[in-house]
């Protein structure tokens, strides 16, 4: 089975519908899309033809967490030049 990713700002997100008809075509042609979310959705209808794929994404941490604050300044002390110019 063929694996790929997908990255996405906010999901489900009702702009986001069109990534869970992809998914259900990728998943008819053997391959195993893996969903990849930086924020949770404040709330969303779980009547969402997408809402079940919820369940199979995984989230990035809070954009105020201390987990992406401690991560960031690591990578900052490291390498500050290369950090620096990711920005």
């Amino acid at each position: 089975m063929k694996r790929l990713a997908y990255i996405i700002g906010t999901f489900p997100a009702l702009n986001e519908t069109f990534v869970a008809g992809e998914i259900q075509a990728l998943r008819k042609r053997d391959i195993a899309p893996q969903l990849f979310a930086l924020l949770k959705p404040k709330g969303f209808s779980q009547a969402w033809e997408g809402a079940e794929l919820a369940a199979e994404t995984t989230y990035g941490p809070a954009l105020f967490s201390w987990q992406l604050w401690k991560a960031n300044l690591q990578v900052f002390l490291s390498t500050p030049g290369r950090y620096l110019k990711t920005l």
